[in-house]
């Protein structure tokens, strides 16, 4: 139990017992009880939302992008090969067409993976708009000098 034996479990309640007495026992060890059930409450909520917002998503486009036969490996290695070999690009990648997610219906809130769609679909919206300005500036530039 826990890791220790018998004897020390013994000598532990024997010290408990002397420490806090025998009216605080009871109570003590209530509120150990509620304390341990409350996090584990909240540990199981985390991994469930974790498990909802993160991993499922990913998964979903794992299975979505593995191709099915044995030539499919030697794709997904020489692209990886060509990700690690790719320049450095911005903290916000593009989406591929098979990691956006749908948008959320009434009711429901946003999951991690919509968010993260969104937000990429805006960020690129941007660097266009700005390529589109800057392209615009300068030939506007050329057209008066």
């Amino acid at each position: 139990m826990f890791g220790i034996g018998d004897t020390e479990f013994l000598l532990i309640l024997i010290f408990a017992f002397l420490l806090f007495g025998p009216d605080k026992l009871p109570a003590l060890g209530k509120t150990l009880g509620k304390g341990i059930r409350q996090f584990r409450e909240a540990s199981n909520s985390v991994t469930k939302v974790v498990q909802d917002e993160v991993l499922a998503p990913v998964q979903e486009s794992i299975n979505a992008e593995k191709p099915l036969g044995k030539e499919g490996s030697s794709d997904a290695a020489s692209a990886s090969a060509a990700a690690s070999a790719a320049p450095a690009t911005p903290a916000i990648s593009a989406p591929s067409a098979t990691s956006e997610a749908p948008a959320p219906s009434a009711g429901q809130a946003e999951t991690f993976a919509q968010k993260k769609a969104r937000l990429e679909r805006e960020y690129q919206e941007k660097q266009k708009a700005a390529n589109t300005s800057k392209t615009d500036e300068s030939k506007g530039g050329e057209a008066h000098g």
